[in-house]
């Protein structure tokens, strides 16, 4: 199955949801700052992360996961330093 490219980036409220979060998205990705986290995952496994975090985000929080196709994730220029 294809993988494809997101960023997944959350606000979390609560401290320990947020401790939570963190630790499923990092399960799957790489962060590149503190609340953001570049994941190469097919529909499945992407599908998979949205139930663990269904399970844990509140209303009060938010959490964005944004597919990039193959030219926009080519495009992305990192500058300074990385986690």
């Amino acid at each position: 199955m294809k993988k494809n490219n997101w960023l997944i980036f959350y606000d979390i409220c609560n401290p320990k949801r947020l401790r939570v979060i963190e630790k499923i998205v990092s399960q799957y990705g790489v962060r590149l700052q503190k609340s953001v986290f570049e994941v190469n995952a097919n529909n499945d496994i992407i599908c998979t992360i949205k139930k663990r975090l269904g399970l844990v985000v509140k209303d009060e929080d938010s959490v964005v996961i944004i597919p990039l196709c193959e030219k926009d994730w080519h495009k992305l220029e990192k500058h300074g330093k990385m986690f």
